[in-house]
Order: C-alpha cells, then sequence, then structure tokens
C-alpha cells in the first residue's frame, strides 16, 4: 500500500504571528495565537486550523460517499 506524504512548514514571524506553507501550494496562510492569548485578530489560529481539518475532511468524504453511492445532492449547507 503507497502512504502519502503531508509536510508542511510553520515560521514564526514576529510577536505571537507565523506563517503556515506546503511545497507547491498557494496561498501561505498568516496565522496568529488566538486572541484570548494576546493574538491578532483577524487572522487563522491554531484552533480555526483544526476545526477547518475536521469540517474539511467531513466535507470530502460525504461528496466522495455520494459520488460513489451515485447519488445527487445540491449542497451541505441547507442540511439540517
Amino acid at each position: 500500500m503507497d502512504y502519502a506524504n503531508y509536510c508542511v512548514k510553520g515560521i514564526w514571524n514576529s510577536q505571537r504571528k507565523g506563517v503556515v506553507s506546503a511545497d507547491k501550494i498557494e496561498p501561505k496562510i498568516a496565522f496568529s495565537a488566538s486572541p484570548e492569548f494576546r493574538g491578532e485578530s483577524g487572522l487563522w489560529t491554531p484552533e480555526h486550523f483544526l476545526l477547518a481539518a475536521v469540517a474539511s475532511c467531513f466535507v470530502v468524504t460525504i461528496y466522495a460517499t455520494a459520488e460513489r453511492s451515485q447519488m445527487d445532492f445540491l449542497d451541505l449547507e441547507n442540511v439540517r
């Protein structure tokens, strides 16, 4: 079985701010500590990254399952 490698790089630029990147993927993403930890508001935080990973994994899984099952749906936004 082949395994994929996912490599990212995190750089701490200045006071509670940094940038994450991956080879051949744009854009780089600026991040900060959460404002609750004296970070800058308006930037991605580690907490956002964690929840974005869960949300994107969920969406990709739903779409892949629907495609494999030959099911059609309009979107996930209006699911309750």
